[in-house]
This record gives C-alpha cells, sequence and structure tokens, in this order.
C-alpha cells in the first residue's frame, strides 16, 4: 500500500489510526506553555521529527503536520506574521520525512475565529485560508485536515475556498461546546449534510469533547450515504489530578471507545488534545486486524 494518491479508496475497505496531540504532548516533553510550537518547525525541527516519528512508532498511518496555529492571525500574536509560508512549508516537508510510504501527510490548518466569537466572518479570512494551504500544498501534503472549528459558518468558507485550490482529500471536523450542536447552532447532522455538499471527502469532530461525549454525538447524527468518517476526541476532559491539570482518559479508556467508533462506521481514529503515543498505540493495537464496518443511520 501506498499512501500518496489512493487514501480514500483504502478507507473504504481499511480502518486508519491518526495521530496524537501535538502541542499537549510537546508541553509534557518539557516545551514551555505559551510557546508557538509552531515556530519549532523552523528552530528546533528535530524535534517536530522526533515527535511525528513517536508516533509513527505507536502505529498512526495518518499524521498531520504541526501547523494547527500557522495561520497569519495566529502567527502574528507572535511575530511571525512574515513566516506563514516558510512555517507551513518546513513542516510538511518533516512530516514527510517522519512519514514511510505506508502513512499519509495531512496539512493541519484550523479556524481564525479560533475561540473568539464574531457576529460575521471576517473577508480577510478567505485569503488567509488560501496562504496557509498553497504552502502545505507546495510542501507536499497528501491532503489537508481542516480541524476543530467551532462554527459551521467558517468552516464551510474555509472548505469552499480550499477546495477551489486542490483535488486531494480534504477532512472536514467540527469541535462541539456541547453534544450535537455547533457554536453557532446547527446539529451535527446538518453539518455533515452541508460539508458534503461543500466538497469534504471525509467529515467528524475532534477535541472540546472526550470519546464519550463524541460517541454520545455520532450515534445521535444521521450521515449522508457514503460520507466518510472521523473522529479525534480529547484525552478526556481537562481536569484537576493529583493537583495537577491533566486529561483524564486512559490508553486503554481511548481503546475502548476506538472500538465504539468503529461500530459507527468511523473509518479514521486519533486523538486530540491530552492524547499521546501511549493513547494511539492502544488504538492500534484494539483495533487490529479488524475492517471497517458500514454506518447504520
Amino acid at each position: 500500500m501506498t499512501g500518496k494518491s489512493n487514501l480514500l479508496d483504502y478507507l473504504k475497505n481499511h480502518l486508519v489510526v491518526g495521530d496524537g496531540a501535538m502541542a499537549t504532548w510537546l508541553y509534557q516533553k518539557g516545551v514551555p506553555i505559551g510557546l508557538c510550537c509552531e515556530e519549532l518547525n523552523l528552530s528546533r525541527p528535530d524535534l517536530i521529527l522526533n515527535t511525528h516519528r513517536e508516533y509513527y512508532e505507536a502505529g498512526a498511518r495518518l499524521l498531520e503536520t504541526n501547523t494547527f496555529g500557522a495561520n497569519r492571525d495566529a502567527l502574528s500574536r507572535h511575530g511571525l506574521a512574515d513566516s506563514v509560508y516558510r512555517i507551513n512549508w518546513k513542516a510538511a516537508g518533516i512530516a514527510r520525512e517522519a512519514a514511510k510510504p505506508d502513512a499519509w501527510v495531512m496539512g493541519s490548518m484550523t479556524a481564525i475565529s479560533s475561540g473568539r466569537v464574531r457576529h460575521e466572518i471576517l473577508p480577510g479570512h478567505r485569503e488567509m485560508f488560501i496562504e496557509q494551504a498553497e504552502a502545505l500544498l507546495a510542501g507536499g501534503v497528501d491532503g489537508l485536515i481542516m480541524e476543530t472549528f467551532l462554527d459551521l459558518a467558517e468552516l464551510l468558507l474555509a472548505l469552499k475556498t480550499v477546495r477551489a485550490l486542490t483535488k486531494l482529500p480534504i477532512i472536514a471536523q467540527l469541535a462541539c461546546m456541547e453534544v450535537g450542536k455547533t457554536r453557532d447552532g446547527f446539529t451535527i447532522t446538518e453539518s455533515f449534510r452541508r460539508l458534503g455538499d461543500a466538497g469534504a471527502d471525509i467529515v467528524g469532530l475532534n477535541c472540546r469533547l472526550g470519546p464519550g461525549e463524541i460517541l454520545r454525538t455520532m450515534r445521535e447524527t444521521i450521515v449522508p450515504d457514503g460520507l466518510l468518517l472521523s473522529v479525534f476526541p480529547n484525552a478526556g476532559r481537562l481536569g484537576l489530578m493529583e493537583g495537577e491539570f491533566g486529561y483524564t482518559s486512559s490508553p486503554a479508556y481511548f481503546a475502548e471507545r476506538a472500538l465504539n467508533f468503529r461500530e459507527q462506521g468511523v473509518r479514521i481514529i486519533g486523538g486530540c488534545c491530552g492524547t499521546t503515543p501511549e493513547h494511539i498505540r492502544a488504538v492500534v493495537e484494539a483495533l487490529h486486524g479488524l475492517s471497517p464496518l458500514a454506518r447504520c443511520n
């Protein structure tokens, strides 16, 4: 199996395990909280390469570039607005170096609004999505993963903008503030339908919620026929454990929920905030030898 051109064909008959968190795992490894993790593609490429390799060695076969916050708006807060292209292009190359021929590299992009509530999407958002996507595509990614979008409206804008740039696979993932709904009030059923109509190859959920809450959302959702699914939950909710804040889901629990996601027809299963190579290794072991199951709405 080669990874560069047939992800969608491969997913018809196979499960794919994605990687886990980048930023929270780097923090656990000693990177100061608040430091711009995306800048490390330039100043510490060895650290980012080794992190990708940890996930690959744990069994992940879909690796995300270290570019989650590498859009102009986010980088400008660190004085890096003029480094958008270099950071994204370099990140794609680092992830490509870590991935063997049996793994896919997906360019990670997120919302410009992020956690900020805006009553309208700013006109400049479109140009910022184009700027980042063009750099990732030039760097040689196998597709794009648009993740942690709280509002369907912004994800649709990003998806339609980037869809015009490439025929490579695009994963479109929402993050829910509550089970079953986006921040701008759409059900996940309606959201998935509209994302599919707008050109998403794969739709899904990530971040904000843990495996149990994302599983509840998937069970309540009607998914259009033929639309592939992905999930990248957090390692539970952030909570206080032994006097320190941390994520509550163990690798064993995460692996149990991975089996439940398979029962819901999910084809790509990875992790978001708080997950580590051990979480991904547990998922790989749980899913070993299993084929995907058809979704029953």
